[in-house]
């Protein structure tokens, strides 16, 4: 129950169990040989499927682009962090503001991305740019990208 819970308004699940009461008897007393009655069920079937599969499309949408803002901001601090690491020029602001974004991945970022961040915390000059960059694509199930394509643009 919890799982139709998770996936259906309190208003869908109702009428899903009554459906399926309205089945089962329909089965059990075999009323099912009137082509309405099952004509009738299957329409009513594809049309909750097809709800469910919108509300879920709509869902993955929405996460896709609220991961999408936050990464683009994550990344705008990245580089000015590496760029201020390079260079040997500590800046407390943008230090303040990269710890704040590493932070804020806690909230939406896949652990691969998580655990790649703590690395580049703890040494930033260890880690290729483009490993993030990968971890980023992968989690926003960008998988079109290439094993082989070269990152050679983001060199600082």
């Amino acid at each position: 129950m919890i799982f139709i819970k998770k996936f259906f308004k309190e208003y869908e699940v109702v009428i899903f169990i009554f459906f399926a009461i309205i089945i089962s008897i329909f089965f059990y007393y075999d009323l099912l040989k009137d082509r309405v009655i099952i004509t009738l069920l299957i329409s009513m079937f594809i049309y909750f499927f097809k709800n469910f599969y919108e509300r879920f499309l709509d869902r993955k949408q929405k996460n896709f682009e609220l991961k999408q803002t936050y990464y683009h901001e994550f990344l705008k601090v990245y580089t000015e962090h590496l760029s201020c690491v390079a260079n040997n020029k500590p800046n407390n602001e943008i230090n303040k503001r990269f710890i704040i974004e590493t932070v804020r991945l806690l909230i939406y970022a896949s652990s691969e991305v998580i655990e790649e961040v703590e690395r580049i915390k703890n040494n930033p000059t260890s880690t290729k740019p483009e490993t993030i960059l990968k971890l980023i694509r992968k989690d926003l199930e960008l998988n079109d990208i290439k094993e082989e394509y070269n990152f050679k643009i983001f060199k600082l």
